[in-house]
């Protein structure tokens, strides 16, 4: 074992591995405050250091997360749930480079958005997959897919959250969330980056084309007392 003035070539990675996910993590805290979610979090807006400490709660699950530099998609985004901000706030609070929300669904229709699991806390999505493998699939189909590899489609939020945290990912094609379920008919969820806008909308389920991904995260991390981790299949949020 290579030995640096008593210091370990391990203690060394692994205190880069520690900086680069605080890094992260301080970049995508500081896109929040920017965004002012915190203005929708309940009845009342929620001040900004209250807003600060809920997320920092976070930071004792982020250490488990593998972190390879260098990586164009993040490896875990922070993600704000529907249950704290509504779809549709935090659609009108998304703002970067003079770009617009578009979003074609009615909020009739963002309230019967079904995301499995009600949680109402901040969470990581971790050891994200951008879905780049084009198959030609239903969403039906991308969904079981996405599952027999362990992995757990995107929900609405977490393609905002992607959004906030990586706008250049996602300059091309449809993003999907295959494992929404939109009641009562189960249309698929997307989030589509235009010239000058973004929307959120949704599409029959059986639309198959070459320029549809599907991102998923292996994992979701909560706040809890002990941190717990819960395995991202949909079967677990049901």
């Amino acid at each position: 074992m290579t030995e640096m003035c008593g210091i370990s070539q391990e203690m060394v990675d692994e205190g880069r591995r520690i900086k680069g996910l605080d890094e992260e993590f301080d970049q995508q805290v500081e896109t929040l405050i920017r965004s002012g979610v915190r203005m929708h979090v309940g009845p009342t807006a929620m001040g900004e250091q209250a807003f600060r400490d809920m997320l920092n709660e976070l930071k004792d699950p982020l250490r488990s997360v593998e972190f390879a530099p260098g990586d164009e998609c993040p490896r875990f985004l922070i993600v704000i749930p529907n249950g704290l901000v509504s779809l549709q706030d935090q659609c009108h609070r998304m703002s970067w480079d003079g770009r617009y929300v578009v979003m074609n669904m009615r909020e009739d229709n963002l309230r019967v958005l079904s995301n499995g699991r009600p949680h109402c806390l901040p969470y990581l999505a971790v050891q994200i997959d951008m879905g780049c493998d084009y198959r030609p699939l239903s969403l039906e189909d991308y969904s079981a897919y996405i599952r027999g590899t362990g992995q757990s489609s995107f929900y609405a939020e977490e393609l905002l959250a992607l959004l906030r945290c990586k706008p250049p990912a996602m300059l091309e094609g449809k993003f999907f969330c295959a494992n929404m379920r939109h009641k009562p008919d189960k249309r698929g969820v997307y989030l589509r980056l235009g010239k000058d806008n973004f929307e959120l909308n949704t599409e029959d389920k059986d639309i198959v084309g070459q320029d549809h991904r599907f991102p998923s995260c292996m994992k979701r991390l909560y706040i809890t007392r002990k941190p717990i981790c819960l395995n991202g299949s949909p079967a677990s949020f049901d």
